[in-house]
């Protein structure tokens, strides 16, 4: 192994050397566990030679990441990577092929090939041969881990594994921001003091901890009482944070509440040029500065927005000077206002804040679509206003029972579950509590299959309207 190793994009001239690496490979590592006959048989170099050609030449296999690695001139180790075969794949990249000969095992051969097909935030699903403790233990070194899914191939056991890279968790101050909101538990994480002082007091303690524990992401919006106004005195008292720091708001709503527990009215939707020309100065006046996205509050398919010219000429030139414009999105309709907002002509949106968890999933498609045009896209309300979290768990037995299964909490879990979609940028936690903030960062990604998550889904119009006639508490 004297001469250096490199790896490079595997040409179509390469079919033939790779063939040999792949059926060496195969005798070398199958001898007893796949039949003889097939490792064998003297056809099998060429039937090899046309695969790899065919996947090198044919325009169905342009999306695929094929990659050799050489030594002293000679192919030593082949791998590929594609989209998966599954449409519905929690996963982003399935690696097809990683195959490098014996004598190179433990060289760095394999995970320069592997770096050279799979990003390194970029989720992947894999099948390994089962036993093959060589190839199990590579794997999890790089972060794939055994889902205990189980199939044969060829006559061979094979075990499914994963590797899920979470998307990053924000703090959204929907609940923080205002004495009065619809989460669970409110009385109990909050006590009876929700005077404007005692509010700023919490947020700010939560903006502490959320820094302290690596989280650089904050969500507020006009409608959230004084949540603008609360992040300005923080981001005031901690300058030097603000250059690492993404910043979110939103207008569009008013909050109306008159700081009262038991305001008859809450909120009001406005999308109107009137009232974006409004709330932008406000929203700068809050935060002492441009927020870097900004987003059109709870956009529907019939709001006005997406009509008004002159609005979205206004937007647009948000989006010229630096800030991300885009939408959030609330009930039954939400897919169809991001596809609605997404597919304008010359649209100003790049960002999409929308409500996904195990309960109404039903945006996941849209999201993913957005997602693949570059879109930037935030998950919201993953613990479903306060029902997929311990306080609410009773109330929702399957979800719980699940999450039990997985050796999770509730809320945890349902963070995991949406901060491991592919599609996925960010999760924010509504967290009000330092403890519950500590639950949330605990998630990590599920190990069961889709159609255990599946099962929780509830009829999308069951779910927004329960959601509508929950307390403000």
């Amino acid at each position: 192994m004297g001469s250096p190793l490199s790896v490079r994009a595997a040409r179509v001239d390469d079919a033939a050397e790779m063939a040999r690496v792949n059926v060496r490979s195969w005798r070398e590592t199958y001898r007893g566990v796949m039949r003889d006959e097939v490792l064998d048989d003297p056809e099998l170099p060429g039937i090899r030679e046309q695969f790899w050609r065919d996947i090198l030449t044919d325009e169905r296999y342009r999306a695929n990441r094929v990659a050799v690695a050489e030594r002293g001139g000679d192919l030593i180790g082949i791998a590929m990577a594609a989209p998966p075969q599954d449409s519905d794949s929690a996963w982003g990249v399935q690696i097809y092929v990683l195959y490098v000969v014996e004598v190179e095992h433990g060289s760095g051969a394999g995970a320069a090939l592997l770096d050279a097909v799979l990003g390194p935030r970029e989720s992947a699903v894999l099948w390994v041969a089962d036993p093959s403790p060589r190839a199990q233990a590579f794997y999890r070194k790089h972060g794939f881990v055994a889902d205990g899914t189980v199939s044969v191939e060829f006559g061979v056991r094979v075990i499914r594994m994963v590797r899920t890279v979470l998307a990053p968790l924000g703090l959204g101050l929907a609940a923080l921001g205002r004495p009065a909101y619809i989460t669970t538990g409110r009385r109990v994480d909050l006590g009876g003091d929700r005077t404007v002082a005692s509010m700023r007091e919490n947020t700010h303690a939560m903006l502490d901890a959320a820094w302290a524990r690596g989280i650089r992401f904050f969500d507020a919006a006009r409608s959230y009482g004084l949540a603008e106004q609360f992040l300005g005195s923080w981001l005031t008292e901690h300058p030097e944070r603000r250059a690492e720091l993404t910043i979110e708001s939103k207008w569009g709503y008013e909050y109306v509440g008159a700081w009262r527990m038991d305001a008859e009215v809450h909120e009001r939707k406005e999308h109107s040029l009137h009232m974006f020309e409004r709330q932008w100065p406000e929203t700068l006046a809050a935060l002492g500065g441009a927020p870097d996205l900004y987003l059109i509050h709870s956009l529907t398919p019939d709001s006005p927005a997406l009509g008004d010219a002159a609005l979205l000429d206004q937007l647009r030139a948000l989006a010229a000077i630096g800030v991300r414009v885009g939408i959030s999105t609330s009930g039954p309709h939400q897919a169809d206002a991001l596809d609605a907002a997404r597919e304008l002509e010359s649209s100003p949106f790049g960002a999409v804040q929308a409500t996904w968890n195990l309960l109404e999933p039903s945006a996941g498609p849209a999201l993913a679509r957005a997602h693949d045009a570059g879109w930037f896209v935030v998950v919201k309300e993953a613990v479903a206003n306060g029902r997929l979290s311990p306080e609410g768990a009773a109330d929702e037995p399957a979800a719980a029972a699940v999450a039990a299964s997985d050796g999770q909490s509730v809320d945890a879990f349902a963070i995991g579950v949406a901060r491991s979609r592919p599609w996925c940028d960010l999760v924010l936690s509504g967290a009000v509590t330092q403890g519950q903030l500590d639950s949330n960062l605990a998630s990590r990604a599920p190990s069961m299959d889709a159609a255990a998550l599946a099962a929780l889904a509830e009829n999308t119009w069951a779910y927004w309207a329960a959601r509508g006639a929950r307390d403000w508490t």
